[in-house]
């Protein structure tokens, strides 16, 4: 168990301080706040890593004059095609691997180095473009253009972004499933959502305001080192517990029945594909997210600063919902708060029609926070009570799957909608609106899977036969 420091130690027999429990770890309420924080710590981290690239790379690529379809590409065709092959392997390994570290955390360490070096590297989309400007003439003399060749380079770097990424986007979400007990996940994972709505608000508030394409480079190495420092210490502090070995039927099979056992387990109970079908309408929906910012900077007419501090703003509410909106979670199901959520987003997606300067912006964004908060407070969560917890990374990869299958034409068909469109950024709410209102018709089929295999009270995860 973990002590009041966080410490492993033995229960004592008959031992019953232990108020909490997940796998072989047991832990007193103090034991748990230290876990919990450590955990909180590191994905916020990991949190503030993951939004540089989101929120920098289609400004810095609209700054060098890339079409929609190139920014389609790059920020979503390309990570998607590398997620959709990589994370079903690395989520497979990673339930299966033994180590002294634990199952999740190896893949963690190891690809640290390399995840830094490539997301520093981001910075330098500008430094790139004028690269290529200067040797535009030899460039000429064989047949390229410096924004082909820019793009190219770049596209080289999102690669190798992507691919150490991965690694660490596949396990992260797992390890917490493995060292936070299910009856608590919705107030640590809203705990974890008001502490990194704080973060959020420093960022909006001292970096996005202030951010210049000059600025790139430090913004992006900043954010790499912080993850390399947060998170690494988050994997000296966490200890995950034993798991059992794997089955010897698992250990002695070979690569084409290992897949094929995958596929029958994660692809054949109804309940099942109503996830998978809930996440892959939702990805569609996503399509046209990467030009959110371009409708805030170009439709709206908001300067950096301006947005920044809309953000800024809307974090002390997010904060203030955090904590309620977990204990409904808990207290409603996952299952029936996404439902909720969703229905009431579908409205506020297309007020964005009404949106043409900071003000409404800032109205919008703060009626829309509970909405928005009651989904991520319970998206989590619902995968956790739905899957089987043995087999919690396997399947939650097969749903990354499906999601990354539809990113990798989604993007491209988005750019296509939205060129079709004339670059009118505004349109793209047409397009969310529509296909998130699809969405809450499949969750409508999930949750009537849900309460046939047992329901808010009775619910045990089925585990397909093979």
């Amino acid at each position: 168990m973990l002590d009041d420091a966080g410490k492993p130690t033995m229960p004592a027999e008959g031992a019953n301080s232990c108020k909490y429990t997940v796998g072989t770890l047991r832990y007193t309420t103090a034991g748990l706040v230290v876990v919990g924080g450590w955990m909180i710590w590191g994905n916020v981290c990991f949190s503030l890593m993951q939004s540089v690239f989101s929120t920098l790379m289609t400004i810095q690529l609209r700054d060098i004059q890339a079409s929609p379809g190139a920014m389609g590409l790059l920020i979503g065709t390309i990570p998607a095609a590398l997620t959709f092959v990589l994370v079903p392997i690395i989520s497979f390994k990673s339930d299966r691997y033994r180590s002294r570290w634990g199952r999740r955390k190896p893949f963690i360490i190891w690809t640290a180095p390399f995840l830094v070096l490539a997301l520093g590297s981001l910075g330098y989309v500008r430094d790139i473009h004028q690269f290529m400007n200067d040797h535009a003439d030899w460039l000429a003399g064989h047949h390229l253009a410096p924004i082909t060749a820019s793009l190219g380079v770049i596209g080289v770097l999102v690669v190798l972004f992507i691919f150490f990424d991965d690694f660490v986007n596949s396990v992260a979400w797992y390890l917490i499933t493995d060292v936070i007990p299910a009856k608590v996940m919705g107030r640590y994972n809203a705990i974890g959502l008001l502490v990194t709505a704080g973060a959020n608000m420093l960022w909006s508030r001292f970096v996005i305001p202030h951010y210049t394409p000059e600025d790139a480079r430090y913004v992006y190495w900043g954010a790499a080192l912080l993850y390399f420092v947060g998170y690494g210490l988050m994997c000296v502090f966490v200890k995950e517990g034993d798991y059992p070995p794997p089955p010897e039927t698992e250990q002695r099979a070979s690569r084409f029945g290992g897949l094929t056992r995958y596929f029958r387990e994660c692809f054949s109970h109804p309940m099942y594909l109503a996830l998978f079908g809930f996440t892959a309408v939702l990805a569609v929906s996503n399509a046209c997210n990467t030009w959110r910012i371009l409708f805030v900077r170009e439709t709206v007419g908001l300067s950096m600063a301006q947005y920044g501090m809309v953000l800024f703003y809307c974090a002390p509410l997010s904060m203030a919902l955090a904590l309620p909106v977990g204990y409904l979670v808990d207290r409603f199901t996952p299952v029936r708060m996404l439902m909720v959520a969703t229905a009431l987003l579908v409205p506020m997606t297309l007020a964005n029609f009404w949106v043409h300067d900071y003000r409404s912006m800032l109205i919008l964004s703060l009626v829309s926070l509970p909405a928005n908060a009651a989904w991520d407070a319970a998206m989590q969560p619902m995968l956790v009570q739905l899957l089987p917890r043995a087999q919690y990374g396997q399947f939650c990869s097969a749903n990354s799957m499906v999601r990354s299958l539809i990113r990798i034409g989604a993007p491209m068909v988005g750019a296509a909608y939205i060129t079709f469109m004339h670059q009118d950024w505004v349109r793209i709410f047409y397009w969310q609106g529509f296909w998130l209102l699809g969405s809450l018709g499949v969750l409508f089929l999930l949750y009537a899977q849900y309460r046939k295999n047992g329901g808010p009270y009775h619910y045990v995860a089925p585990v397909p036969t093979v």
